[in-house]
């Protein structure tokens, strides 16, 4: 190489190194020890738990974002790769709080008194690269499956789609979390009331059994007060004559009277506080009621609400979300006739994105508006199996043209099912230090029109269109 060369090389290596300590010194944001960096340059960014931000940007690295505003106000670092999506706008990836995908169930039950809290859904999944397909083509970047019945069920499974790997899929391809939450049933009967109330008390006894035993635990032993120093016995007077000393008839001791105790003997040390014995069946359910794991009751039907009313009486800190999804074909779920039971509650629902009809005749009824307008918190699902992410997509924009607001429905769809599940910390919205799960629409999200353009979990794309998709 020239001299000439050389200068030019050396002169441009330092004018890059530049920018980069004057990007560092003006606050960066990226780990200039982590990975690559990948700036995606948006229309729009909404971002869910705030405003929609209009010609913005993304940052993100390692799969996690890094920093989301208006491209004014985020320095792209000089080696970020930019991805330009300026015709696009970005959402967070959809969360599902409560699927039966890979069970080989196609409805959720609410039959049965099972108490098997310790058993986990993920043992009997059949994942396979089909479902995983769908799940992107939808939208979806984090679901919750759960498995169903009556009683506790057992303990459901995070997955996220993966691009990768042949028709049969292990379950490591998609696992991103074992235990997340508890799945329960309930269905109305006297039996089955009764066993909840029982199971319950239960539960509530193991905890109280534990704070008595922490508490004693933690207390200290009372010190006992130190013993004053004894007298010394007076000098004895000089004995009598043994004569008369003799003469004295020693003093008999009166047969009832019990001896007196020595000093010696010591009283017996009470019993050492015994922690309650684990239930490993029953510990997810005291976990619930604890707040430490989070969880979901299914019913079929508004009748099994107003039964299950003395269950909850009976435990006020048993407020799991609760899912109403119908059992059969025929059964109707209807939230809006109980709104104020369930309001008083404070607790979310779980519910299809349909609209129903009033009963004997054509009138919509958008129950998911009056359970909003009453402050009730809710998560919109497609249903139970597989989604179809169009048909999905076209149910959410009717609800827009029924009265629901925008951000009403994507916060029902991202943040709010994320909430339900205990992992808002890293999923539901776009903000910085959350996984990238990002979603690149044509247009408005909720548009018709619109078409979802290429999803991305942890920063890797999953899902593109037109590229190789079923």
């Amino acid at each position: 190489m020239t001299r000439t060369g050389t200068v030019f090389v050396s002169s441009l290596l330092l004018f890059l190194g530049a920018t980069l300590v004057a990007q560092d010194k003006g606050g960066s944001v990226v780990d200039k020890d982590g990975g690559p960096v990948t700036a995606y340059l948006c229309k729009r960014v909404v971002t869910v738990s705030g405003a929609p931000i209009d010609d913005a940007v993304i940052l993100v690295q390692d799969g996690t974002i890094k920093a989301v505003g208006g491209r004014e106000g985020v320095p792209i670092p000089a080696t970020a790769k930019r991805v330009d999506a300026s015709t696009q706008t970005a959402l967070p990836g959809f969360v599902h709080p409560a699927s039966l995908a890979f069970s080989g169930k196609s409805r959720h039950s609410t039959s049965g008194k099972s108490t098997s809290g310790d058993k986990k859904v993920s043992a009997s999944l059949t994942v396979t690269r089909r479902g995983s397909e769908a799940f992107a083509r939808a939208g979806y970047t984090t679901i919750a499956v759960i498995p169903t019945g009556g009683g506790v069920t057992g303990l459901g499974c995070l997955l996220r789609p993966t691009k990768d790997g042949e028709e049969l899929l292990n379950l490591s391809d998609l696992l991103a979390e074992d235990g997340v939450v508890l799945s329960m049933g309930f269905a109305s009967g006297t039996a089955s009331k009764k066993a909840w109330i029982d199971l319950l008390a239960k539960a509530r006894k193991y905890l109280a059994d534990l704070a008595a035993f922490e508490k004693a635990k933690g207390e200290k032993p009372e010190k006992k007060p130190a013993k004053k120093p004894e007298k010394k016995p007076a000098a004895a007077k000089p004995a009598k004559s043994a004569e008369k000393k003799s003469s004295e008839k020693p003093k008999q001791e009166d047969p009832k009277k019990k001896p007196a105790e020595k000093a010696s003997e010591k009283k017996p040390e009470p019993k050492k506080p015994t922690e309650p014995k684990k239930d490993p069946k029953l510990m997810p359910l005291v976990d619930v009621i604890s707040g430490r794991q989070a969880g979901v009751l299914a019913m079929g039907t508004t009748k099994d609400l107003l039964h299950f009313a003395d269950v909850f009486a009976s435990e006020k800190s048993f407020r799991p979300t609760l899912l109403l999804s119908a059992s059969g074909v025929r059964s109707r779920v209807e939230a809006w006739r109980l709104v104020d039971q369930i309001k008083e509650l404070g607790v979310p629902l779980i519910m299809g994105a349909g609209i129903g009809a009033a009963p004997r005749s054509i009138t919509r009824r958008v129950e998911q508006r009056i359970l909003l307008d009453a402050g009730v918190p809710i998560a919109l699902v497609p249903g139970p199996a597989l989604p179809n992410g169009e048909q999905f997509r076209f149910r959410l924009s009717e609800l827009v043209r029924h009265g629901l607001r925008a951000d009403e429905v994507l916060r029902a769809v991202t943040l709010t099912p994320a909430e339900i599940l205990g992992i808002q910390a890293r999923c539901g919205s776009l903000e910085a230090g959350k996984d990238a799960d990002i979603l690149l629409f044509s247009g408005d999200p909720l548009e018709p029109t619109s078409d979802l353009v290429e999803v991305l979990v942890g920063g890797e794309t999953v899902y593109r269109r037109g590229e190789g998709n079923k």
